[in-house]
């Protein structure tokens, strides 16, 4: 994070600080041990969520949830490098060398940690063959977009579940979006008289396009919402989108269905703390991280 000098009646936070925020301090003491599943195989178990059926545990995120799982993998890939990580698989597999992945299911947000030798698929694809699979078995495909880390060898799980939670204290917690009543309402007329609601009445994190192959989807974007049409159907604000990512950030709308389908609320963002023209002129944030301190920290005008 590049550290700047707080520009005059901007809130303190985020890209705003004027100094970069400490790494959380986490110690796997603070939570429930890792799942294991199977040999070389285990859950980080904050991020699984189970349904009891009468034919068996089923594995569930809600919109919310998912958003925020997702966004603090995008994190950490944004602060490994994608690159990097990218580049260390390539390694893995391409020597047969024992390692440990820290993976992701975007369609979950489950992380789990796997050990195993680096392979390759019979068309080609980086691969995983799970730890004590015979030769003959076809090895795990591994896409790039679902490993957060590789370590080289076996015994990386615990170090790899306290990088995960240091990661996710970076990343507010998101809340089911019950209701938009509480935004203001702008008519056509009112838009006319007065031009656009200015102060930030909402942040949410959503994500714009789902993931419907591995190309696609833009993890813990934010949509900093103004109003509602009085109509209702749309809110308006001002979409972020992380920097280098698929997508522009601007001045915008989104449908109410969108955001209560693939996002959530952030509720520590305090209403009127930010600006519809704080958002154009400073971008929010430089990346993920220091755009969720903007959010979570920013203080009302009437406090500075």
């Amino acid at each position: 994070m590049t550290v700047r000098r707080q520009p005059p009646g901007i809130p303190v936070g985020g890209q705003f600080s004027a100094s970069p925020h400490d790494e959380a301090d986490v110690t796997l003491d603070e939570y429930q041990p890792l799942h294991k599943v199977a040999n070389g195989q285990w859950i980080i178990p904050e991020t699984m969520d189970t349904v009891e059926t009468g034919r068996g545990d089923v594995v569930y995120a809600t919109p919310a949830t998912l958003t925020r799982r997702l966004a603090i993998g995008a994190v950490i890939r944004d602060i490994e490098q994608e690159d990097a990580i990218a580049n260390k698989l390539d390694y893995q597999c391409s020597n047969g060398n024992k390692t440990t992945l820290l993976l992701q299911d975007r369609s979950t947000g489950v992380v789990s940690i796997r050990e195993g030798t680096g392979a390759f698929t019979k068309d080609g694809r980086l691969a995983l063959r799970a730890k004590g699979s015979p030769q003959e078995r076809t090895p795990l495909p591994l896409s790039r977009y679902e490993v957060l880390g590789v370590a080289q060898g076996y015994g990386s799980q615990d170090a790899f579940a306290v990088a995960y939670r240091r990661r996710a204290e970076f990343v507010p917690e998101v809340s089911e979006i019950d209701t938009f009543e509480d935004l203001p309402r702008q008519s056509f007329d009112d838009f006319e008289e007065n031009g656009p609601v200015k102060d930030i009445a909402a942040v949410y994190m959503f994500e714009p396009v789902k993931p419907d192959d591995d190309s696609r989807g833009t993890p813990g974007c934010l949509f900093l919402a103004t109003e509602r049409e009085a109509s209702g159907g749309s809110i308006h604000g001002f979409v972020w989108v992380p920097p280098g990512t698929r997508g522009h950030s601007g001045v915008g709308r989104v449908s109410e269905s969108e955001l209560r389908d693939n996002g959530g609320c952030i509720g520590t963002y305090v209403p009127g703390s930010l600006t519809l023209d704080d958002c154009i002129r400073y971008q929010v944030g430089e990346g993920r991280s220091d755009a969720y301190l903007t959010v979570t920290t920013a203080t009302p005008k009437e406090s500075r």
